[in-house]
């Protein structure tokens, strides 16, 4: 899940929003997100592209993913937080995307987060959604 994929592979939407929100920032001579871009701006780009996404699902979609807004793309160690995201409800759709995706997540996590586990979503354990 952590491994580059061919375009071939990806979501078209995607693709889309990135180069809506993303792409006009500016990238470096080697492709990459140029560092002249602050780091707040590129985090409310992707918070856009993940909204543009969100909003072009499924209906369930919509309901259980987190709205982009408030758009507040801080990182939870800039609040004194010691999780990677400031928002609570998307650290908590991040650590269900894991348990869904990766098999990865422990109930004591979620409770310190305020997060609701279901551990029946828990995906099967296999070679393909293990953590590389």
């Amino acid at each position: 899940p952590y491994e580059g994929c061919a375009s071939s592979e990806r979501e078209p939407a995607c693709d889309d929003a990135l180069a809506e929100f993303v792409l006009p920032l500016g990238y470096s001579a080697h492709g990459d997100i140029s560092s002249s871009v602050p780091m707040a701006s590129l985090r409310a780009a992707l918070l856009q592209a993940r909204e543009r996404l969100r909003l072009s699902g499924a209906q369930s979609c919509r309901a259980t993913h987190a709205p982009s807004q408030p758009l507040h793309p801080t990182c939870g160690f800039e609040v004194g937080l010691e999780r990677s995201l400031a928002r609570e409800d998307l650290f908590c759709e991040m650590l269900t995307w894991q348990l869904e995706e990766l098999s990865d997540g422990n109930p004591q996590e979620f409770a310190a987060n305020k997060c609701p586990f279901d551990g029946s979503l828990r995906a099967a354990e296999s070679s393909s959604n293990q953590k590389k």
